[in-house]
């Protein structure tokens, strides 16, 4: 850390860091306010984990770096709280859901109360630990403090953390059957799955399609590892296959919760466009008064209309004014 009051620099080496959320739609709406306007462009650059991270200028800290970044997020919610972002049709453009595995579960209207204790596998645990402290490379992380002077005679300190041996990438060998795999399943999900014609499927799965491949190298590397009797780590078919098979359930995940988050959003929808309506009783509501009262576009209600009338509960008519094209009005259908 660096606590400069005028000018300076500062960088950040490696450590190990991640998120683990209880409520994950928390950090999902943080996105969307003013004050953390950063933290998504951020999110997504230490997934990146490039070499040479994020950079911001600050007027408190100076110049800071991440350098060789790399996080993990995961964490829990409801199809109802994700139900508004899956909806955000720029979390989708921007790879936010490209770079997350949405895993859904089937049991989430059944019974369950607290579970009981759960014992670890100590064979999981063991294989853990030999992985992180025999298999790699175990760094040492010393902090060295610097009393400096700016240009105008002001003192400022530098605090520099420095990892001790640096941390350097680890090759990983690739036996040429599970690259041919590997290619095989990218050109499936990236290009033999995704038509030309963007109309065929909606164009929120293209960005996630277009990462599946990389998401099944990680996990084979992953897989790999612990596999790994030495370095450097080798992955071979059953690794890639095994991660294909992960990746197939979240790609069926994604299809799954995108369809119940939809309905979710839908019903919620529905109901906005009830009370609005159900604020003028039996009068009629133009389409310009429900638009600007719901603050949606006309885009976004037209499908919710169709299914309201469809199913009875709303009415509507068409309004012609005395200039201009016509227009259209609604009311709640009462019953009885």
């Amino acid at each position: 850390m660096v606590s400069i009051p005028r000018s300076g620099f500062c960088s950040f080496k490696p450590a190990q860091r991640g998120f683990l959320l209880e409520e994950a739609a928390g950090l999902l709406d943080s996105f969307n306010r003013d004050y953390s306007t950063g933290l998504l462009p951020l999110i997504l650059s230490l997934y990146d984990s490039s070499d040479r991270g994020p950079r911001r200028q600050t007027q408190g800290r100076g110049r800071e770096n991440v350098n060789r970044a790399y996080i993990s997020i995961f964490g829990a919610t409801t199809y109802g709280a994700m139900a508004r972002h899956v909806g955000t049709a720029a979390h989708w453009h921007n790879g936010l859901f490209a770079r997350i595995a949405l895993v859904g579960s089937d049991k989430s209207g059944a019974w369950q109360f607290w579970p009981p204790p759960m014992a670890y596998p100590q064979n999981l645990v063991d294989r853990l630990r030999w992985i992180a402290y025999d298999l790699l490379p175990m760094p040492v992380a010393r902090v060295d403090i610097m009393e400096m002077m700016d240009g105008d005679g002001e003192p400022y300190t530098v605090k520099t953390v420095t990892v001790e041996p640096e941390l350097a990438s680890q090759a990983v060998a690739i036996d040429p059957e599970a690259w041919a795999q590997w290619e095989r399943y990218t050109k499936a999900t990236t290009y033999d799955m995704l038509p030309e014609n963007p109309s065929a499927i909606p164009l929120r799965y293209y960005s996630p399609y277009g990462r599946f491949g990389t998401t099944v190298i990680k996990l084979a590397m992953i897989l790999a590892t612990f596999d790994a009797q030495r370095l450097p780590v080798r992955v071979e078919p059953p690794h890639v296959y095994r991660a294909q098979e992960i990746v197939e359930r979240w790609r069926d995940n994604l299809h799954t919760i995108l369809a119940r988050c939809g309905d979710v959003e839908a019903d919620a929808q529905a109901e906005e466009v009830k009370a609005a309506l159900a604020e003028n009783g039996r009068n009629w509501t133009s389409r310009r008064d429900l638009l600007r009262t719901l603050n949606k576009r006309w885009s976004e209600l037209e499908p919710i209309i169709g299914d309201m009338e469809q199913s009875g509960e709303l009415e509507r008519q068409e309004r012609k004014g005395n200039r201009g094209p016509a227009s259209e009005e609604y009311r709640l259908v009462v019953e009885g």
